[in-house]
């Protein structure tokens, strides 16, 4: 079996073993920032607050009205994640994962519609018994919003990198390439709110 299908495998089995997560002290550098390029005063569009969810790998980002973002869902782990807050999932069988976020940026304009968002994930490591998988990843969005405000058609890139141990590798790391690095188009939709 190829490395990296070998990791993707041990990832997607170790997101089946989640259980609850808790949050734990926030780390020093990190937070949101905004940029809104084009604003007369409006500030972040109001259309764009709330939950969007993504067409690949079980990305979710929600918008606060200031345009910042206070919680996302990450491809790594399937995982909920606030800003500056490390969070810790329990595993089943005494596994446990850590998620700590970096630095996120969100980039409106007005004049093209276009959204851009940087999700850094500083630092993962799951582990269960004697299987780690580890690393940090740089997740880029950047594409228009549909004129009706309920889509957003994003180019997803994403440099991440990958180290696992198992009884076979210790600290392998994962070669990446450019083609990986390009993950295609995501299509994020608005989630209606239920009254």
């Amino acid at each position: 079996m190829k490395p990296w299908l070998f990791f993707l495998v041990i990832v997607l089995v170790l997101s089946c073993f989640t259980g609850c997560q808790q949050l734990i002290t926030s780390q020093p550098e990190c937070g949101v920032e905004v940029v809104i390029e084009g604003d007369s005063g409006e500030g972040f569009p109001k259309c764009l607050v709330g939950r969007w969810e993504g067409s690949k790998a079980g990305w979710q980002i929600v918008f606060e009205p200031d345009g910042s973002i206070s919680s996302i869902v990450h491809a790594v782990g399937f995982t909920e994640m606030k800003p500056c807050e490390p969070t810790i999932v329990q595993l089943k069988e005494g596994g446990k994962g850590i998620y700590e976020p970096g630095q996120w940026t969100v980039q409106y304009d007005y004049e093209y519609r276009d959204l851009a968002v940087n999700i850094e994930l500083a630092n993962y490591k799951l582990e269960i018994q004697k299987t780690i998988a580890e690393g940090n990843s740089k997740d880029f969005f950047a594409g228009t919003v549909s004129e009706d405000c309920t889509e957003w058609y994003a180019v997803w890139t994403s440099d991440p990198k990958y180290i696992f141990t198992t009884e076979e590798y210790e600290r392998h790391e994962l070669p990446m390439n450019e083609a990986m690095q390009e993950r295609g188009i995501v299509v994020f939709r608005k989630v209606k709110e239920k009254n």
